[in-house]
């Protein structure tokens, strides 16, 4: 016998399952008069034991036209009794603001018009002649307080599947009991057997056989089941028909349609109400083929651990909370954003898809029926994959909070960041030398002066090569600081510091024409024929060690090479 209360029929106890449709409840009146079907506007008792309550379940201090609901119980004590009933029932989430219903040992959200619902059959119990609109109400608010959740299943070892709760650390599978607060759940099996080979194969294929790029989706992978403290978000880079989609689509089988989330950063950094779409899911989805140039306070704060809020349209705002899923961004183009700290460079995680899918491929998969569908025949498989891969080795793959970065997030950032990419191009890292901030040159009219300033000053070089580059540079006043968090991101040891001179940089240098040492950023050498052969390649200051002590060379070029990729930035 389960928590649900007996119905006394004639002298016999019968179960009413509190669930069932309103065409199945038939009850009794307490004088014993014949069965009838429920009134549209009141429905039967089924959670509540009728002969129990009946005696001291009274109403409201209100009279209805029925006088049915009057006497000396109040509110707040039968509130009390139907909570101790329906407590494995229904509970309320404050933080949503939403009404939680239990089935199959999985609480998923409902509407409120479907919690009283169930409150209100219940309350029959209590009142089988009928109560008021205005003692439902009351019921309704006294059990938000009552069935008020303290918190869903926390235990990150406990992974939700069809056919039970998988302990991932003993792999021991147990049934489900409304005690163990889920609410959440995997779409298919566990099968400690299942292998996979189609996916591998197709990682293979649209990573160009990358293990590090495999190696960090399959992290991401075991985030979204077990969460973590990277603080990353995973950023699918590539035209269209590279294989990105496929990849989101395979994200969402895996981890579950009603577990996931799909936004673009327009409406998450500047509605305030999509951030709660987010709340309790596994998965969150961007999709921004469009550029986004504008700052990414929310994207940051709900990779980076912080807590956001909870606001739904026309409701009173619920309490904040932290974001425990993964993001995952699919793009054409890297995504674009004037926020240049460490804060966002740290928390990408780009893995580049650019090898275009062909007819050859879609015909190797054609005979079990299409890539996805091959795919979704692998999720059991898939899992187990995925569970195999370690803490360490899911750190080791993405970095940690503080690790340091791979190649393909160098490449990324002189992509994303124009302070990284004028470092890549014109700066060196110099342990002794001690470079000014310099100004701004657009109001220099003596051309001589404003080569020299670009020549030796920092801001003033980083200025001149926006303009060749066709980018927007930052102001002077926030150029000092942003310049050394993205070294201090990349690992370059730099200190800022001030003189009667003004404010300088010790350990970076304008890159001179003697200069054989690596881009700082992309660790590229400046010497490499295929480098200097490329029309993109490295700006670099064509200057004699005369120059940089102060006297110009006549007839040398002294001007910051233009990029032919204005559209970078």
């Amino acid at each position: 016998m389960n928590d649900l209360d007996f119905e006394k029929s004639g002298g016999a106890n019968r179960l009413i399952n509190p669930l069932l449709d309103d065409e199945q409840q038939i009850y009794e009146v307490s004088n014993d008069r014949a069965h009838r079907a429920p009134s549209a506007l009141a429905r039967p008792p089924t959670d509540i034991d009728r002969a129990s309550l009946s005696k001291n379940a009274l109403s409201d201090d209100v009279d209805d036209e029925s006088n049915s609901d009057t006497g000396s119980e109040k509110d707040s004590i039968l509130a009390a009794r139907l909570a101790t009933v329906l407590k494995n029932v229904l509970c309320f989430d404050d933080v949503s603001g939403d009404w939680h219903l239990q089935q199959s040992g999985v609480w998923r959200p409902v509407s409120k018009k479907r919690a009283v619902k169930i409150i209100s059959r219940s309350l029959y119990g209590a009142l089988p002649h009928g109560f008021s609109m205005s003692k439902l109400n009351s019921m309704e608010a006294f059990l938000t307080i009552h069935l008020l959740l303290d918190g869903w299943q926390a235990d990150k070892n406990l992974l939700p599947l069809k056919n039970g709760i998988l302990n991932i650390q003993t792999k021991e599978l147990v049934p489900y009991t409304h005690r163990h607060r889920l609410n959440w759940q995997l779409p298919y099996d566990y099968d400690s057997s299942a292998k996979i080979k189609v996916i591998k194969e197709w990682l293979s294929d649209a990573t160009g056989n990358d293990a590090e790029a495999i190696s960090i989706i399959r992290a991401f992978f075991r985030m979204a089941l077990v969460g973590g403290d990277v603080q990353k978000f995973l950023e699918l880079i590539g035209p269209g028909g590279t294989g990105k989609s496929t990849l989101i689509r395979l994200f969402e089988s895996f981890i579950g349609k009603q577990n996931q989330a799909t936004t673009d950063l327009k409406n998450l950094e500047n509605n305030r109400f999509e951030v709660a779409n987010i709340y309790g899911k596994k998965l969150v989805v961007i999709n921004d083929s469009a550029r986004y140039g504008g700052e990414v306070p929310t994207l940051k704060a709900i990779t980076g651990g912080d807590p956001v809020r909870h606001e739904k349209k026309n409701q009173q705002q619920g309490e904040s909370f932290i974001y425990a899923g993964v993001v995952v961004i699919a793009a054409n183009e890297p995504i674009q954003s004037s926020d240049y700290t460490s804060g966002l460079i740290r928390r990408r995680m780009p893995v580049p898809f650019r090898r275009k899918i062909t007819d050859e491929d879609k015909a190797k998969w054609a005979s079990v029926g299409g890539i996805e569908t091959a795919m979704k025949s692998e999720l059991a498989g898939l899992l187990n994959w995925v569970l195999e891969m370690t803490d360490d080795e899911m750190r080791a793959a993405i970095g940690g909070i503080n690790g340091g970065m791979t190649k393909a997030q160098r490449e990324h950032l002189i992509s994303t960041n124009k302070i990284a990419a004028w470092l890549d191009d014109n700066v060196v890292i110099d342990s002794q030398a001690i470079t000014y901030i310099g100004v701004s040159t657009t109001k220099e009219t003596d051309a001589d002066i404003r080569q020299e300033l670009i020549n030796e000053k920092l801001y003033s070089n980083y200025e001149r090569w926006c303009y060749e580059s066709n980018a927007h540079p930052i102001a002077q006043n926030r150029f000092t600081d942003n310049l050394a968090d993205v070294c201090e991101q990349i690992k370059i040891p730099v200190e800022k510091g001030r003189n009667k001179q003004g404010r300088f940089i010790k350990g970076l240098a304008i890159r001179r024409d003697w200069h054989t040492d690596k881009t700082p950023v992309t660790k590229a050498d400046i010497n490499d024929s295929a480098l200097s052969n490329d029309k993109s390649a490295l700006s670099v200051l064509y200057q004699t060690r005369a120059s940089a002590e102060g006297a110009l060379c006549v007839g040398k070029n002294l001007s910051v090479k233009k990029h032919d990729n204005k559209e970078r930035f």
